[in-house]
C-alpha cells in the first residue's frame, strides 16, 4: 500500500508525454507477485510542486474500506466490501495460483489481512519507481531499464553527471515533521 508516492523531479515525463513530475501525487495499492506488479492508484495534481510545503497525509484502514487522504481531502478510497464474492487479489487481476504461491491460504482481503509496517523513503533511481524511457529536462532519457539487466544501478551511477545537477539537497530530501499512528476501535 502506498499512502503517498511522488517523483521529486520538477520535470519528468513518460515517453507518451504524460507529466509524472513532482506536481503529481499518487496514492493507492501496489501489489507484486515476482515481477508482476499491479496497482490501483489515484493521482492528485497541484499547480506548484508538492515539496514546496508540508502536507498532512492520512491513511484510514477499516475492515470495510481503505482511505487515502491528503490535507483533509480523500484522493483515493477502496471499498474492501466491493462484493465479498470477489477477493482483493481478483480486483487487482491476480490469479489464485499467483496469490497462493505468495500468500498461502490467503483470505479475501489478502494481503491486507496481515500486519503491516510503515516505511518512509526517497526513491533515487531504482526499478518500478520511474517508467522506462522517462525523460527529464533537456530531453535526457532514463539511462537504465527496469527489468532485464542486472546493471541498472551501475547505469544510474554512470549517468550521475546528468541527474546530479537536478538534485537539490534541501528540496530533494524527505522532510517529516511528525508521524502519528492511531488504532481505531
Amino acid at each position: 500500500m502506498v499512502i503517498i508516492k511522488n517523483n521529486g523531479n520538477k520535470q519528468l515525463t513518460t515517453d507518451s508525454g504524460e507529466d509524472i513530475s513532482s506536481k503529481k501525487l499518487k496514492a493507492g495499492i501496489v501489489m507484486g507477485v515476482d515481477y508482476n506488479i499491479k496497482n490501483d492508484f489515484s493521482t492528485q495534481s497541484v499547480p506548484n510542486y508538492w515539496q514546496n510545503d508540508f502536507h498532512y497525509f492520512t491513511l484510514i484502514w477499516k475492515p470495510e474500506s481503505i482511505s487515502f487522504i491528503v490535507d483533509g481531502n480523500i484522493i483515493k478510497e477502496i471499498n474492501t466490501n466491493i462484493n465479498l464474492q470477489q477477493p482483493i487479489y481478483e480486483y487487482l487481476q491476480f490469479s489464485k495460483q499467483e496469490i497462493d504461491s505468495t500468500w498461502p491460504n490467503a483470505s479475501y482481503l489478502a494481503p491486507f489481512d496481515k500486519d503491516f509496517h510503515i516505511t518512509f523513503g526517497v526513491a533515487v533511481g531504482g526499478v518500478r519507481e520511474f517508467p522506462d524511457n522517462s525523460t527529464t529536462q533537456n530531453n535526457h532519457k532514463k539511462p537504465w531499464k527496469n527489468y532485464g539487466t542486472a546493471k541498472y544501478l551501475l547505469n544510474f551511477w554512470q549517468d550521475r553527471e546528468n541527474w546530479y545537477q537536478t538534485w537539490n539537497e534541501e528540496e530533494s530530501a524527505l522532510q517529516i515533521d511528525h508521524v502519528k499512528v492511531t488504532a481505531l476501535p
